[in-house]
């Protein structure tokens, strides 16, 4: 998914319109139009002022090709970890399962537990169907 199309994504989840997220980033109507559409690509200091429009991280928008060494750090320190994120964003709905864990840090222990659980669970339910067949 392009940075445009990551942008438009979470805009549209957030119910903002172009005119008002162009707004919330200091940036022109018709360069963030542009932007979504991938007519332009925004200077990083430009896709700072998005991000920080919608309560991004900066990561958040930058293409799973895109990640530099620095990014790489920040995002996954264990390389395999790395590996499964990049598999995992190609993945169609992974996205919007991720955006279901903003406040994580927040939560508390017991609900943590809940989700493992719950992870944990379809898992074994999903291998044990498939060695069934």
């Amino acid at each position: 998914m392009s940075i445009g199309s990551r942008i438009r994504s979470e805009r549209k989840r957030q119910n903002l319109t172009l005119k008002e997220l162009s707004d919330k980033a200091d940036i022109s109507l018709s360069y963030l139009g542009d932007i979504e559409k991938d007519r332009n690509k925004p200077s990083l200091e430009r896709l700072k002022d998005i991000a920080k429009a919608l309560d991004k991280n900066l990561a958040f928008f930058i293409d799973e090709e895109g990640f530099g060494e620095e990014e790489d750090r920040y995002i996954a320190p264990d390389p395999e970890i790395k590996r499964l994120l990049e598999s995992l964003f190609r993945v169609e709905g992974f996205t919007e399962i991720l955006m279901e864990f903003r406040g994580f840090e927040f939560w508390s222990s017991r609900e943590k537990a809940e989700i493992l659980g719950l992870l944990r669970a379809k898992n074994e339910f999903r291998e044990s169907a498939e060695s069934a067949v």
